[in-house]
């Protein structure tokens, strides 16, 4: 009966070891001081003004002097862009309606991660946009695209960056309980191997 509850406490905890090492790790962040950004218009080939967006800070227009070329581009209402540690944030606050061509959006572009590892997705966070859907998002290397053909102008989008990575690196704690596990399994199997050799003998 004590060799059974050895040898579940054991299994139980190379098992929480094992499920722990496994974990996701912390979201990357982006090691920019500045993404370059571009408005793109009616397709994505014909770029319509370029300026950069500092890292952490919200730029505005009419207003902002890097987002000039841009800003010049828009009509009436207000504009912002943030690009975050691992996110992009565009909110409008104006009546019109983006052009309808295949491509009315912008292009953000240099994206590079602490960890080295391309970019490889996105997922959508908070959305008031009507009709904007992770359709409307392209990612790939160290680019995003971010298309609002035909949308209202009135809302907020949050696209949050994910990168790619070769292998997960398990914590230090997971790896302690994944040792503690084998140690016990490693107990269990001598203190078997003891009552066997005296029951023989």
């Amino acid at each position: 009966m004590r060799f059974r509850l050895n040898f579940m406490v054991a299994s139980l905890a190379l098992l929480g070891g094992l499920l722990l090492s496994a974990g996701a790790a912390p979201a990357d962040t982006l090691t920019n001081s500045s993404v370059n950004v571009a408005v793109l218009d009616p397709n994505m080939s014909t770029i319509l003004g370029t300026g950069t967006v500092a890292v952490g800070v919200t730029q505005t227009c009419p207003g902002s002097s890097t987002l000039s070329a841009i800003c010049s581009q828009f009509g009436g209402g207000t504009e912002s862009i943030t690009v975050g540690t691992n996110s992009i944030t565009l909110a409008y606050m104006g009546s019109a309606t983006f052009g309808s061509g295949a491509f009315n959006g912008f292009e953000f572009s240099g994206l590079t991660f602490a960890s080295g590892n391309p970019l490889n997705g996105f997922t959508l966070g908070t959305n008031t946009i009507s009709g904007f859907t992770s359709s409307d998002v392209t990612s790939s290397g160290s680019t995003v695209f971010i298309n609002l053909a035909g949308l209202p102008a009135m809302g907020t989008v949050v696209v949050d960056l994910t990168t790619g990575s070769s292998t997960s690196v398990p914590e230090p704690s997971s790896l302690a309980m994944l040792a503690v596990g084998l140690l016990g399994i490693g107990v269990f199997g001598l203190a078997r191997r003891r009552v066997h050799s005296d029951l023989l003998s």
